[in-house]
Order: C-alpha cells, then sequence, then structure tokens
C-alpha cells in the first residue's frame, strides 16, 4: 500500500475525528478503522489536495457515513462540519 502525502483536507479531515471523538454527544465515537474508511472515501472522491475541507463540504458530508455509524451521529458530524452547504452547488 503506497502512504498517502499529508494534504491539507486530510490534516483537516484527522482534526475533524478527534473532534467527533471528543464530543460528548456521539452516541459511538468513530473508531480509528473509521477514520481511515473515510479517508479513503473521500480520497477515492476526488478531493483536492490544496483545498481546504470546507471548499469540500459536499463530498465530505456526503461521506460521513463512512466516519460516523448512528443516524444521530451522522447528523450531528453534519452539524460540526467546517464550511457551509453551497445553496446552488
Amino acid at each position: 500500500m503506497r502512504a498517502w502525502p499529508m494534504c491539507r483536507w486530510r490534516r483537516e479531515a484527522v482534526d475533524f475525528f478527534f473532534t467527533l471523538r471528543g464530543n460528548a454527544r456521539m452516541a459511538k465515537k468513530p473508531s480509528t478503522s473509521e477514520l481511515l474508511d473515510w479517508l479513503r472515501v473521500l480520497h477515492q472522491g476526488g478531493l483536492q489536495g490544496g483545498k481546504p475541507l470546507a471548499q469540500q463540504r459536499k463530498l465530505a458530508k456526503a461521506a460521513l457515513g463512512s466516519l460516523a455509524k448512528q443516524r444521530e451521529d451522522v447528523a450531528l458530524a453534519r452539524s460540526l462540519l467546517p464550511g457551509q452547504d453551497q445553496i446552488n452547488p
């Protein structure tokens, strides 16, 4: 397996993972395995290395099911994800 370079969105995604893990409202805190799954989905989805996660929120938001497993946790994660939803994506 080849190593991924640490680009901006990956660093921000890992920071977001730790934000979720530290949030007391998460019913099931995401595991390291789920973080790796989420990073893989984001990478395969085509996130651009130099752009912040907040500017690529649509894909990051769509992939949250691989990070948070319970419906309430996915909703919480979506609300905590950096950036804003685009009105006209």
